[in-house]
């Protein structure tokens, strides 16, 4: 009884909070009236009126508040004239960023700057705005400047806009370059500022003292002042905000889902409830907890439904049971909207983010001495058409080719978190792969494409997918994306899943479940001495067990190196998975992989004994050269006497695989070509992939790298695209269809 009393107290409160939209606060509380607050990290793209909206005649809109429409900021140089404002550093250019008070890197701010038109005399920033409904007015912001901009300044206050008096106490000298400082923080105002249809506050010059020392007439038409975090705040009957917005409802497998998202403007909890309908009648009520919810986050409410027969769900968010409180308007779902009819299982290609939409990712934080070894803390917001979140995230360099070559496009390993400590992994699942936290941005610096290695890895998959144990292809997948570093675009990435162990479906428990990345073309890469640590095999599975998992790989290498032909052929299967091995060879040499026979090939086990290769990092294809500068012969790897793939000749893996298996490897060629890796299939892929790009994207792709670095001035595969991979295909064919016609010993 006392459970169906709670529940009966509870559906009174959320019935009633059912058809309330706006309520009224019983009690007076502190309130953002109205806050300007322009952020702009590094240069700016657009101008300051551009991004917020305003001119100098308009003034320009508070960007946050109760009553932020009824609040305009001005400024004027010359104390008569209203004078446009501007990103400090529009143009890009060094020295024009600014700094807080702790010396913590802001970029470009808002600014006056003195020109030509207008020169310094009594400049001043002015603030009007309404306070009805408000009383205990406060005032705060922030100033600051370059060296030739006004250093003194003092607060004044009018109800009428033209008789101004001085605010007692309110003065504020700039003491550094470049830097905004909290200049006026909670100043009272006057009491005539309460309940005010109209105030003016006047940020203005008491003198003509620079910030350098000098006077500002001595240069008149130089410097500038900035201004950010301009706020009013008040007590007052506020109207009712939502806390939570319910996104949307879906269910899959008789489970629903409710996306909430936080709009509160800080970290909350409450509870959720559903209550579910069949016609009128109340079928069952779900009470869910809501956690430490931080600002513009989303999180995820669900539900089993096997056994609830409705018709109709509300959804109602609320502070607590015992003193209830409304957190979000009241949403109300049928069962068709939330239960989907079913559909065929979608292709790859249907999940997030959907085809040619292309993700914004932009990542703010310090990225100073970040290294492959050295990890930064950043923070990371993803944004699709169907998709958005902010994450907490760890960042550092991937890859050894991007740094050890000094390319002025990094890879990055990213790890995501939801928490501002770093400590809680916060999973997001993409396309059909499972939910992970840990994933790479790809520059694919050397081609321009963006497409060998991502095209060439679901080709891979469709021929390697069924010989894992686990059913997974143990391939990497990703997506195009376009990312904005610490405000500065840099075109292009994918995003991709990482070498990790979930990529091959391992048992993290199972200590032979490994994987070994070849990071060499020479010695253990080729199979001719045993590998001794992570500078030739690097391990990437698992992480707390090297020693043990080495010596099993050592097992493999000591047999590949030591074996005759015959003990090869003989004792394979002991060792290596025949048919993972030939799809490896075949594969790799119809694409022109001259990157993959040593450097870069993984290899997996699953029983600590048996290995099966997978192919890795395939942008050095068709025809490319690892540096992304040159095309070369469509007879690499299928010519002695050619010297653009000299070290695969010298890996006693594939030499001796060439010896014993001859006529494996060239049925396996004719079936792969006749099938999956038709020159057709192969070109229909490379399509699909680009055309989700579009060309727009990969002009703006080539101007952000144009002329970044005096020493990779482009990138260096811009005229390297389809039409070449296509020619290449072509040109190939008749050296591959020789090539592996040789390996038979036997011509039935």
């Amino acid at each position: 009884m006392k459970f169906k009393k709670i529940l009966s107290m509870v559906l009174s409160a959320v019935m009633l909070a059912s058809y309330t939209t706006v309520l009224a606060e019983d009690t007076d509380t502190d309130a953002i009236i109205a806050k300007f607050s322009f952020s702009q990290n590094s240069y700016a793209e657009k101008t300051l009126d551009e991004t917020y909206g305003g001119s100098a005649e308009t003034g320009y809109t508070a960007t946050n508040g109760m009553l932020k429409d009824n609040a305009v900021l001005y400024a004027s140089i010359d104390g008569v004239n209203k004078q446009q404002m501007e990103w400090s550093n529009y143009e890009g250019n060094d020295g024009n960023d600014y700094v807080d008070s702790d010396e913590t890197f802001i970029g470009a701010s808002a600014v006056m700057a003195a020109n030509a038109d207008h020169t310094w005399n009594n400049p001043y920033f002015e603030i009007v705005s309404s306070t009805k409904g408000y009383t205990d007015i406060t005032f705060s912001a922030d100033i600051g400047g370059s060296k030739k901009g006004a250093k003194n300044f003092a607060l004044s206050y009018s109800i009428d806009g033209i008789e101004y008096s001085p605010i007692e106490n309110a003065i504020y000298s700039i003491t550094a370059n470049k830097t905004l400082e909290n200049a006026f923080v909670n100043v009272p105002l006057p009491e005539s500022a309460n309940d005010a249809d109209r105030i003016y506050i006047k940020i203005y010059a008491t003198d003509t003292t620079a910030i350098n020392g000098k006077d500002l007439s001595e240069n008149p038409s130089g410097g500038e002042n900035a201004i950010n975090n301009i706020t009013l705040k008040g007590k007052g009957k506020s109207e009712w905000m939502p806390t939570f917005e319910c996104i949307k409802a879906s269910s899959k497998d008789n489970l629903l889902s409710l996306t909430l998202k936080n709009v509160s403007g800080k970290t909350v909890s409450g509870k959720n409830i559903l209550c579910f309908y069949n016609g009128a009648e109340i079928e069952k009520i779900v009470l869910s907890d809501i956690t430490e919810i931080a600002e513009n986050r989303l999180c995820t409410v669900e539900c089993d439904i096997t056994d609830i027969a409705f018709d109709t769900v509300k959804t109602f968010n609320l502070n607590n049971l015992s003193d209830i409180e409304p957190l979000g308007v009241v949403y109300t779902y049928t069962k068709d909207e939330i239960v989907p009819t079913p559909t065929p299982t979608p292709n790859p290609y249907s999940n997030e983010p959907a085809y040619q939409d292309i993700p914004t990712v932009t990542i703010t934080g310090d990225i100073t001495d970040i290294s492959r070894e050295n990890e930064k803390q950043v923070v990371l917001t993803y944004e699709s058409s169907t998709e958005t979140f902010t994450s907490y995230a760890t960042i550092k360099w991937q890859g050894r080719s991007s740094v050890n070559q000094g390319y002025p496009k990094y890879n990055y390993n990213l790890k995501l978190y939801s928490d501002e400590a770093y400590s809680v992994k916060e999973k997001h699942q993409f396309k059909t792969w499972l939910p992970a936290y840990n994933y790479c941005l790809k520059a694919n610096w050397i081609d321009s494409t963006h497409a060998r290695n991502i095209v060439s890895a679901r080709l891979g998959a469709r021929i390697q997918k069924e010989l894992m144990p686990t059913g997974v292809s143990g391939l990497i997948d990703g997506f195009p994306i376009h990312v904005t570093l610490n405000g500065e675009d840099q075109g292009i990435y994918t995003w991709n899943i990482p070498k990790k162990g979930w990529t091959f479906g391992f048992d993290s428990d199972n200590l032979d479940h490994i994987a070994f990345g070849a990071e060499q073309q020479t010695g253990a890469c080729l199979f001719q001495t045993e590998s001794t640590s992570d500078s030739d095999w690097e391990i990437i599975e698992p992480e707390d067990y090297p020693d043990q998992a080495r010596e099993k790989f050592n097992r493999l290498i000591t047999f590949v190196k030591d074996s005759t032909v015959e003990e090869f052929r003989a004792n394979f299967d002991q060792y290596l998975d025949l048919d993972a091995t030939l799809n490896y060879y075949v594969f790799a040499h119809i694409i022109g992989h001259t990157d993959g026979f040593a450097k870069n090939m993984i290899m997996v086990t699953y029983d600590g004994k048996v290995w099966h290769p997978s192919l890795y990092d395939m942008d050095s294809t068709y025809g490319l050269y690892w540096t992304g500068k040159k095309i070369i012969s469509p007879e690499a790897l299928l010519n002695p006497n050619n010297t653009d793939a000299t070290m695969y000749n010298t890996s006693n893996l594939w030499a001796k695989l060439e010896q014993a298996f001859g006529n494996e490897i060239y049925a396996r060629y004719v079936e792969l070509r006749a099938n999956e890796l038709s020159d057709e299939n192969i070109i229909a892929e490379f399509e699909y992939f680009m055309d989700g790009i579009g060309q727009e994207l990969y002009d703006l792709d080539e101007s952000v790298w144009e002329g970044v670095s005096s020493t990779h001035k482009y990138i260096p595969s811009r005229d390297f695209r389809l039409d070449q991979i296509k020619q290449y295909l072509i040109e190939r064919q008749p050296y591959l269809e020789k090539w592996m016609q040789g390996l038979r010993t036997t011509t039935e």
